[in-house]
């Protein structure tokens, strides 16, 4: 997204905690206000209205924290109290200095690559890492003779129903593919990156433990992604077919069985590992909970005290 910077009237300059300076935009301003849940042209009307009134009081310099209450009693007056404190919230976590790191995991055709890419932009996250490229990479350097599930895509590891955690061949290709992500992760977090990783080829729980074994100060939020309406599930995957030929989408159509047996199988692990299940079929809601859990671990006692979303 391009920054738009003000063109007329006197430059309008935020200066952070560091005393470093720079030009006010909207566009940063109103893409920063998307963590709340709001519509994306509210957004961006509040950060110009907010913008308006600045120059109209001929405000040349303003500090990010007063920058920011300004926007959070904006967002009390036009959306809610909760979203006013949820805007408080995040921006008082990210402050705290460490990274999000936000897995997305499912099984294919339930919509992962799309919703993380409206997450990471209303999030504010611009590394996005698709499971399918480290699983790609890890085939050039590992010969399908040495890990033969490796070479097989989710659903055809998927052979059989037993739950993950056993010595199924998905889980070693989840295992495999996982401790890559981990690695990689690890690595962009200590530069202090937020990353949004998502996928078919990891399981719930795993990024959050590797992550902690490794020492990182990221705070990790994994949600796994379902599509609780089998019929709405095989309807997206019969419009892919039809739409992007590139995309596997008639091939998964072939695998549909074995592709919902294995969301069944995820949707117990989760379970099993408190990672919370969220329903794509309706996506209000989602971006709030993200933002809350990771308020939440971020930055105790700026928890947003709200439903729980996903």
């Amino acid at each position: 997204m391009p920054i738009d910077y003000q063109t007329s009237g006197p430059l309008i300059r935020v200066r952070n905690r560091g005393g470093i300076t720079q030009p006010f935009a909207t566009g940063m301003l109103a893409t920063s206000v998307l963590v709340t849940g709001v519509a994306t042209p509210l957004a961006f009307e509040l950060a110009a209205s907010i913008a308006d009134d600045l120059r109209r009081r001929q405000i040349e310099e303003i500090s990010s924290d007063e920058l920011v209450e300004r926007t959070a009693l904006e967002l009390e007056v036009r959306v809610g109290a909760v979203a006013g404190e949820r805007f408080r919230a995040w921006h008082a976590a990210r402050a705290s200095g460490r990274p999000l790191v936000l897995g997305l995991w499912g099984a294919p055709g339930v919509g992962k690559s799309g919703i993380g890419n409206r997450v990471a932009l209303r999030l504010g996250v611009d590394r996005v890492v698709p499971t399918d490229a480290i699983r790609e990479t890890l085939r050039t350097v590992v010969p399908e003779s040495v890990l033969p599930e490796l070479h097989l895509a989710a659903h055809a590891a998927w052979i059989d129903p037993a739950a993950p955690g056993s010595d199924s061949p998905f889980v070693r290709q989840a295992q495999a593919v996982g401790g890559a992500v981990v690695a990689a992760l690890d690595r962009m977090t200590r530069d202090g990156r937020s990353v949004l990783v998502a996928g078919a080829h990891c399981l719930p729980g795993d990024l959050r433990a590797g992550l902690a074994e490794r020492g990182s100060n990221a705070v990790v939020v994994e949600l796994l992604l379902t599509l609780d309406d089998e019929r709405l599930h095989r309807a997206r995957m019969l419009r892919r077919a039809r739409s992007a030929a590139a995309r596997p989408g008639a091939r998964h159509l072939d695998h549909f069985p074995a592709i919902r047996e294995l969301q069944c199988a995820l949707v117990e692990q989760a379970r099993s590992v408190r990672v919370p299940s969220y329903d794509v079929a309706g996506f209000e809601g989602l971006v709030e909970g993200i933002v809350d859990r990771y308020v939440a671990e971020a930055a105790p006692g700026g928890v947003v005290v709200g439903a729980d979303h996903a």
